[in-house]
């Protein structure tokens, strides 16, 4: 590349200014920063409330010693894995997701590249460190409260290990994108690196380094200063993958940024489905040509043809696809363990990876609802169809669950754990398919004329219960894990309390069936009672 022209850096640096102000307006950057400390200061505070609020009991001398020793190891699988999706992100033109104007005529011009994109490398690997920080002090707050050390002390360890975290991810991801890595070596060399992170948590290996991270969380228990060779590399991946940027594919960058561009705008109109489309063809996920299995045919096609419609789409799954919903399954094994021995803050964990592995379930079902009027056209009601699509993924969240059963009993061998993980097996994978079916619906339950008799100060709070009922089912698919938990403190039995538990959650899980069987027809004779037509 020849070498830019005098003045061309000053004339880049005046647009950029001129740009900024027009669209800032009277703002200035000590505003913004304000804001962004409340931010992170608000969500620390928030945080911190409900994690004091939840108010778990504090572990016996000896957990605290296994704590010590077996952490590291575990939590370097998270790091690994976190390191996995970056290299995967990286190796396909992320994280970056430069603005069109930029990626159109200023990387165009006669400039260097690289001090156009230090900028937004810069930008990304602040926000990355800013939520891992936010994120690892949350954490570290969470488990202040069973383990002994001041509260301040774990937050600060969690919070740097949070931030190391942060500065690998984006650091992986910028230099494999400056790089040009090919997707397949780079996809393998992480996998080594996880694989090394799971033979270390049996003792088969040595430390694997993302272990150095766990060892960071530790500190208020064990001091190690080895851990922050940790962060050195993480310091030197960001500043290293950021000075090499200059050679980023330009072709990658346009596209990833056409997908960003129209996934945040998905994100701004709650359109689920889509943003889960657009991710998936970030990570340049295809469905296979041919399928797994044969589906079934003939008479038994023609009798169940909503399951086997599914089925055919199971089938065709790409590799990706079923390694990610069995990482969730295996995340959700090890917080319901941690749920069961005391951590009640991991249900919610437990809920939300369900919840996400449910939604890459029930893609057949949202490939209906990508067709509205063919659905309607059916000579059988909407709401029965819907319940028809919930076979498939249920069995398949079932076949997840088994995964998350065999990772708590590897992780604790005791018949106990057997016993309420068979109980709590089909509900909660039940329970993940129909918050993910809930989220996906998201046509009101009214027309569009019945909104003018809403009032604004109620959209807001209704938006809200939008977003937040969908997961909060899922969640609710775990809670006799805590309830059994908290049987077995009082002295009860533990197994006999979690029966009128998921009872109760099998009650709630056929309210919301119910929903969705006859939510087609609430909405007609709301619509006829306002005056509305359906759309």
């Amino acid at each position: 590349m020849e070498a830019p022209p005098p003045g061309a850096a000053r004339a880049l640096a005046d647009l950029r200014r001129a740009r900024r102000q027009n669209r800032m307006g009277e703002r200035s950057w000590g505003e913004l920063a304000y804001r962004v400390y409340v931010t992170a200061l608000v969500t620390l505070l928030v945080g911190s409330s409900v994690v004091g609020w939840i108010g778990d009991e504090s572990v016996a001398p000896s957990a605290v010693e296994t704590f010590r020793a077996e952490a590291p190891a575990w939590i370097g699988i998270a790091v690994a894995v976190a390191v996995l999706l970056a290299v995967r992100t990286g190796a396909r033109g992320g994280p970056l997701a430069i603005e069109a104007a930029e990626l159109h005529l200023v990387l165009m011009a006669p400039v260097d590249r690289g001090a156009v994109l230090r900028r937004s490398a810069t930008r990304s690997i602040v926000t990355s460190l800013g939520w891992g920080t936010v994120v690892g002090a949350l954490a570290g707050d969470l488990a202040a409260q069973r383990l002994p050390e001041p509260d301040l002390a774990w937050a600060g360890a969690g919070a740097l290990a949070g931030a190391t975290t942060g500065g690998l991810v984006v650091g992986s991801a910028l230099l494999l994108a400056g790089r040009r890595v090919p997707p397949l070596p780079a996809t393998v060399l992480a996998l080594v690196l996880v694989g090394w992170a799971i033979a270390d948590t049996a003792d088969v290996v040595p430390a694997s380094p993302t272990a150095l991270v766990g060892r960071m969380v530790v500190w208020p228990l064990s001091f190690a200063p080895v851990a922050l060779v940790a962060t050195g590399v993480a310091i030197l991946l960001a500043v290293t993958g950021r000075a090499l940027l200059r050679n980023l594919s330009i072709e990658q960058a346009r596209r990833r940024s056409t997908l960003v561009g129209q996934l945040r705008f998905a994100v701004t109109q709650q359109d689920l489905r889509t943003v889960l489309l657009l991710r998936r063809q970030l990570a340049d996920e295809r469905s296979r040509p041919r399928p797994w299995v044969r589906t079934p045919s003939g008479a038994l096609a023609r009798r169940f043809p909503v399951l086997v419609r599914d089925l055919q789409s199971l089938a065709r799954w790409p590799v990706v696809r079923i390694v990610r919903v069995l990482l969730l399954g295996a995340a959700v094994g090890l917080a319901l363990r941690g749920a069961a021995s005391g951590t009640t803050a991991l249900v919610l964990v437990a809920g939300v990876a369900a919840f996400v592995a449910a939604l890459d379930a029930i893609e057949p079902m949202t490939q209906d609802l990508d067709h509205p009027t063919r659905l309607g056209s059916y000579p059988v009601a909407e709401g029965v169809i819907l319940l028809r699509h919930l076979a498939a993924p249920t069995a398949l969240m079932a076949l997840a669950g088994l995964v998350a059963l065999a990772v708590a009993y590897l992780v604790d061998p005791h018949v106990q754990v057997l016993q309420l993980g068979a109980m709590v097996w089909l509900p909660a994978s039940l329970a993940a398919v129909l918050g993910a079916t809930v989220s996906v619906n998201t046509e009101e339950g009214t027309s569009s004329q019945s909104d003018d008799l809403i009032p604004p100060e109620v959209a807001g709070p209704r938006i809200l219960l939008r977003l937040v009922i969908p997961p909060a089912i899922a969640v609710v698919g775990s809670v006799p894990v805590v309830v059994a938990h908290r049987a077995e403190l009082r002295g009860d039995d533990p197994l006999a309390a979690a029966v009128p538990a998921v009872a109760a959650v099998l009650l709630l899980l056929a309210l919301v069936a119910g929903w969705l069987r006859y939510r087609g027809e609430l909405r007609d004779s709301i619509a006829a009672a306002s005056g509305g037509a359906r759309t």
